[in-house]
């Protein structure tokens, strides 16, 4: 078993921030503050992590920390790391993803930790459950462009091609390419039967207009990602199933960020020199960037608002992204407010625009 800490994630939770605060919380790395880049991401910015951090984020590279081989960043896992990090997907019996499109997403979890916890003396469960829905679809839209991350640490465009192909994604790889909008409209030209778009009068999803395009994410696209969030109930059999896991909700950072560092570095034997003063910095500081980190509880304001006919605008607040308009939408439309825009018009940004849309 080896004596390593591993961080065990899905993609949009913040596990290469976790990863940063904890080596510079070991005083492994020597920066005032986490670098972001122009995503506001801590995707492989800062060499010196590499030292550390052994990437083990496909079926692939685990084997290669298993059998001691080079991984496809050239890591050679014979060497002392102090991280290890870890997708569910690298766990699964199969390179090909589709596997996870059969199995539910807890089947995908009880096969990393079960891996995790008969392999390695740690393990760091970093989940989302849904009240953060709305925060990690966000993050998965707008901050991971994973072909720009690989170039930046020196794989080239045709090794990521491979990458895809071999997991039975080749049909994605240009969508990896892109975020926000045009990422969503990618994925849902591939996936999305043309008989869904018979109901639109149209051939293809680059034909819809801004509504027609929300309308199809609040059903199909919602569908699809709703169900790789955890429900409360499934965290907790895992909990007792797992004792010697870690396991932290990203919402935990969201509302009590300082004594989650500081459980994960007591989980982590890290005993750090830094003051409490200090992480409240970084937690301002993080904060700052997350622009996506209160979206639910203010999808939760305008659905409350609107029951109970309470004026309310979101104007001069945080924007809402389309992932956050067909949340909306679908939320609701499940409790049978019938909303929907059928054209280009803005997004309403008050309840008194939205009543207009609702019929």
């Amino acid at each position: 078993m080896r004596d390593v800490n591993t961080i065990l994630y899905p993609s949009g939770c913040y596990g290469n921030f976790i990863n940063y605060i904890t080596l510079y919380l070991a005083g492994k790395i020597d920066i005032e503050f986490p670098k972001l880049n122009d995503r506001k991401v801590f995707h492989m910015l800062y060499k010196d992590k590499m030292k550390y951090t052994f990437y083990a984020y496909d079926r692939q590279s685990l084997g290669s920390w298993i059998n001691n081989t080079l991984n496809y960043y050239n890591q050679d896992p014979k060497q002392e790391y102090v991280n290890l990090l870890v997708h569910e997907h690298a766990c699964l019996p199969t390179n090909d993803h589709s596997w996870l499109f059969d199995h539910s997403i807890i089947e995908a979890w009880i096969r990393a930790l079960t891996f995790c916890s008969l392999n390695f003396k740690r393990t760091l469960f970093i989940y989302n459950t849904k009240d953060c829905y709305a925060w990690q679809v966000n993050n998965q839209y707008f901050k991971i462009k994973q072909y720009e991350d690989w170039k930046n640490h020196g794989i080239s465009e045709e090794w990521g091609d491979a990458w895809y192909d071999a997991a039975g994604m080749g049909e994605y790889k240009e969508c990896e390419k892109i975020t926000g909008i045009d990422k969503a409209r990618c994925q849902l030209n591939i996936d999305i039967p043309k008989e869904n778009l018979q109901q639109y009068n149209v051939e293809s999803v680059y034909d819809l207009n801004l509504g027609q395009l929300r309308h199809l994410m609040s059903q199909y696209l919602y569908d699809k990602t709703i169900r790789d969030h955890l429900t409360n109930q499934e965290i907790e059999v895992l909990k007792d199933e797992y004792p010697n896991v870690c396991f932290v909700n990203i919402n935990e950072l969201r509302g009590n960020f300082v004594n989650t560092l500081k459980t994960i570095c007591k989980y982590f034997n890290i005993k750090t020199k830094k003051k409490d003063e200090e992480l409240y910095d970084i937690k301002e500081y993080w904060s700052k960037q997350q622009d996506h980190m209160y979206k639910d509880i203010l999808i939760e304001n305008i659905i409350f608002s609107l029951k109970k006919d309470i004026p309310f605008d979101w104007s001069t607040g945080p924007k809402l992204t389309f992932v956050d308009e067909f949340i909306l939408q679908r939320y609701l439309n499940d409790i049978e407010i019938n909303f929907g825009m059928w054209n280009d018009d803005p997004f309403p940004v008050n309840t008194e625009q939205l009543k207009n849309y609702i019929t």
